[in-house]
Order: C-alpha cells, then sequence, then structure tokens
C-alpha cells in the first residue's frame, strides 16, 4: 500500500526557469506542502531580497489558513554576477522568520526549506530535490527552517545535506 504523500501546491513568479508543474499535485489528499517559484535573476540584490520578502509574505499568509500543511518550499533563481552572501543571510533570516510566524500562528511546526537553485542546468534534477523537499513522508526531518544552495544539493540528496549539518 502506498501512503498518502498529501498534495503539493506550486506557485509564484511565471517567469521561473523551470518547469514544475509535475509537483503540483492536486487531485485528492489534503494540502501537505507548499513550493514557491521565483526569478530574481533580472533585479539587484536589493531589488532581489525584498522580492523575496514579499513572496516569503505571500506564502506564509497563504500556510497560515492550511491546517495540515508540513512543509513550505521557496526556491529562487538569482543573477549567477551577483555577490550571493547578502541574499543567502536575507533567505537565511526569512526561513527563520516565516517559520516562528507559521508556529505562533498555528501552534505547531511547519518547515521552510530556502532553495538557491542558480546554477542548476538540470530540471529533471531540481525538480527531483524539490520533491524530496517537500514530500514529508521520505524521512527528510528538519528542525524548523534550513537554507541550501543548489551547489550542495546538486550531488547529493536534501536529506544527506541536512542530516550532515545536524551532526
Amino acid at each position: 500500500m502506498i501512503a498518502d504523500m498529501g498534495r503539493t501546491i506550486v506557485l509564484g513568479d511565471e517567469r521561473f526557469p523551470f518547469d514544475l508543474t509535475s509537483l503540483d499535485r492536486r487531485a485528492d489528499g489534503a494540502d501537505t506542502a507548499i513550493v514557491w517559484a521565483t526569478d530574481l535573476r533580472e533585479v539587484t540584490e536589493t531589488a532581489a531580497a525584498k522580492q523575496l520578502a514579499r513572496a516569503t509574505h505571500a506564502v506564509t499568509r497563504l500556510a497560515s489558513t492550511m491546517l495540515d500543511l508540513r512543509r513550505i518550499v521557496v526556491v529562487y533563481v538569482r543573477a549567477r554576477s551577483g555577490r550571493s552572501t547578502r541574499l543567502a543571510r536575507a533567505a537565511a533570516r526569512l526561513a527563520k522568520v516565516a517559520n516562528h510566524d507559521l508556529e505562533r500562528r498555528r501552534g505547531y511546526s511547519t518547515d521552510v526549506v530556502f532553495l538557491d537553485a542558480t546554477g542548476c542546468e538540470d530540471a529533471g534534477a531540481l525538480r527531483s530535490r524539490l520533491h524530496e523537499c517537500a514530500d514529508g513522508n521520505i524521512g527528510l526531518v528538519l528542525t524548523g527552517d534550513v537554507l541550501l544552495s543548489w551547489d550542495e544539493i546538486r550531488h547529493r540528496t536534501v536529506r544527506d545535506v541536512v542530516l550532515e549539518r545536524d551532526i
């Protein structure tokens, strides 16, 4: 018997450079995950941080009404020419704030994963990693919030990276 994996809802920026529609499972079951995709490639680093904050606010607002939601994944691509440090700090802070905000509103923790997919050229691998992030039945145990880069998970599973960090 295959356990019901719940539903994953894919939302966000239509300009996102990868087709994520295969992740969007809305046929039956409860909504258990949201994948929010945003394209930050054509904006400054400051504007990218603001756009990421708006996306996080929107997904958090939506998530606060979904009782069965267990995980939010915000995936973004940024300009390759810019520094990623400031945006990464902003993403890590947003993940932590979203996790705490949802826990306060809902009374229990909702995992929040941010994934910087910059540098990814393999749409199938990205969908696989996003499926791993969104699907709560694969043994990925988070501590509330996590920021991942494509370089970290290009050749490794999300689970392996997260477990290594917890050691």
